[in-house]
């Protein structure tokens, strides 16, 4: 579906979502962790208006038993976004508080480094030093330390 006028302000509601789902209007995400008396599909519905039109989005997710192979993505502990980002980014730990927060450029050199002493599972970086483009981060939590890659446009 093309939108003829692009520059109108989205706004996202929540028809329908698993009780174990929580949907974060300032990042558009969803996120959730459900258990094991949630197995199975689980519908979401969400609604997208931009003043003039209303389109529903209709999908399922489904929930299946936990297995060590599917945890071998270790970034999925922690959530990086947006990603890509323009002005600033944040980093999320459900399962962990955070310790530190390291950023590399593409030759490998430390460019960035912040280490959070207070009990914190999400924090906002706004650094305006950072020139756009692509650094690699090291998350460091209580438990278990995450790399991966964030794109600042």
């Amino acid at each position: 579906m093309d939108d003829v006028d692009e520059d109108d302000e989205l706004t996202v509601s929540v028809v329908t979502i698993p009780s174990w789902l929580t949907y974060f209007d300032q990042a558009g995400i969803l996120i959730g962790r459900p258990t094991d008396s949630d197995l199975g599909k689980a519908l979401v519905a969400l609604e997208v208006s931009d003043g003039k039109a209303v389109t529903e989005q209709i999908f399922y997710i489904t929930v299946a038993p936990y297995t060590a192979i599917g945890d071998a993505d270790q970034n999925s502990s922690i959530l990086v976004y947006p990603n890509p980002a323009i002005t600033g980014f944040s980093i999320l730990s459900p399962r962990d508080n955070l310790k530190s927060l390291q950023l590399f450029d593409l030759n490998g050199q430390s460019v960035y480094y912040r280490e959070f002493s207070t009990c914190i599972r999400e924090v906002q970086i706004n650094d305006h030093v950072l020139l756009p483009g692509i650094y690699f981060y090291r998350v460091v939590t209580l438990s278990a330390a995450f790399n991966g890659k964030i794109i600042l446009e």
